[in-house]
């Protein structure tokens, strides 16, 4: 049950995208047999690690965010490659900057802690004190050689050829070829693109491009809330959630863990699965001080148009449940909402989750009593002085002289 609002237009985005034949649903596809998928279920998500199911869910609904990506999880798709000859074969290896390669090593020592005392004294360009460094030997053509130079430079159209190697400043001792694992290849971007002989004198160590393994390997995975996880195992059936110890989660029992983990996850399913029902795609919309911003078809091809406030309150009264209330919503926080919302062109809208007066905890503790609540929609716009006494004049019969 809800009231009839006022439709936005969907403001479309500039980048055109073409729609695929993918269905909205994840399998209901006619030349397609259901799909089934699995997730785990990992503090505040539930993690799809496999790349095919993620992308599934992803492009048949818009399910979930990528770990690395800004929505679809296409990180390692995006990432720049190089081919490097090897055993008179061309293999495809993955292009890291620097500052990155010592990040990761970073991480490598806070997780496993490795020794890795050389990087105590690096900074992100791989500068620091020479005294106590290793300087191998002059680099040879297995190192770096006219083909690494080539390759580099047609990498990139705006860089510059690599300079000669400067003899006198002596090589980071990290700055050698890992031949048997290597799956990157490791550049100083800053050397490649507009520094010159002098401007890599000023430094203690230099680095040239080098094939390494990456020492904390990360891989992407598609992340989804709360909300989205149950609506796939209840509302559509197709996804398989785990818990730590890879047991599968009946229904119930996905519930009752979802509920206990977070206060506010009853009426934000219910809205939930009342706007997916409606045909919007509903995403976190924590970014403009809200639960929920609706979209049309998905990110790709549309903005958002709404941004959504749930709450959960009582039947008859409409009075706001202080048990499920996770904010305090004074004018002046309204006022805020309403204008930073309308900055970016998307209409306040709130979602009031009515809870039935004769319903008990035990209730609330199954996923059978989502069909006992009620929706009720309300629309906020900011009331203008200017455009409201245009509008009257231009309804008034003009004057006669």
């Amino acid at each position: 049950m809800s009231q009839t609002m006022a439709i936005k237009i969907p403001v479309p985005r500039k980048k055109k995208w073409q729609k695929t034949e993918h269905s909205f649903t994840p399998f209901a596809h006619k030349s397609r047999k259901m799909g089934f998928y699995s997730g785990t279920l990992r503090g505040n998500h539930v993690v799809v690690e496999y790349s095919g199911d993620a992308y599934d869910l992803y492009t048949k609904g818009c399910f979930g965010k990528g770990s690395l990506s800004r929505s679809l999880p296409e990180f390692q798709n995006l990432q720049p490659v190089i081919d490097i000859p090897k055993d008179n074969e061309l293999i495809q290896l993955k292009i890291m900057k620097l500052s990155r390669y010592f990040t990761h090593l970073k991480w490598k020592k806070c997780v496993s802690n490795d020794d890795l005392s050389i990087l105590d004294d690096e900074d992100d360009d791989g500068s620091g004190d020479a005294e106590h460094k290793v300087v191998p030997d002059e680099p040879t053509e297995s190192s770096v050689g006219a083909k690494t130079d080539e390759t580099i430079t047609k990498y990139s159209k705006d860089t510059k050829p690599l300079s000669q190697v400067n003899k006198n400043i002596p090589l980071h001792p990290l700055c050698k070829i890992d031949e048997d694992a290597a799956n990157v290849f490791v550049v100083d971007q800053r050397r490649l693109k507009s520094e010159t002989v002098e401007d890599n004198s000023r430094r203690s160590t230099q680095w040239l491009p080098s094939l390494k393994q990456d020492p904390y390997s990360m891989g992407e995975v598609l992340l989804l809330i709360y909300e989205e996880a149950f609506f796939l195992t209840y509302g559509l059936g197709c996804l398989l959630v785990k818990d730590n110890q890879g047991n599968p989660l009946k229904i119930s029992e996905m519930w009752k863990k979802l509920y206990k983990n977070r206060s506010d996850f009853l009426p934000n399913y219910i809205a939930y699965h009342y706007y997916r029902s409606q045909g919007w795609i509903p995403k976190p919309g924590i970014k403009f001080g809200c639960d929920f911003i609706l979209y049309k078809d998905g990110q790709l091809f549309y903005h958002a148009t709404y941004s959504v406030l749930v709450l959960m309150v009582e039947e008859g009264s409409l009075e706001e449940d202080p048990r499920w209330s996770v904010r305090n919503l004074d004018w002046m926080t309204l006022a805020g909402l309403d204008r930073m919302n309308e900055h970016v062109s998307k209409q306040l809208m709130f979602c009031y989750v009515i809870k039935p007066k004769d319903i008990s905890e035990e209730e609330l503790l199954s996923p059978n009593c989502i069909s006992r609540f009620k929706v009720q929609e309300i629309l906020m716009s900011r009331w203008i002085s200017s455009q409201d006494r245009e509008k009257k004049n231009e309804k008034l019969p003009e004057e006669f002289p």
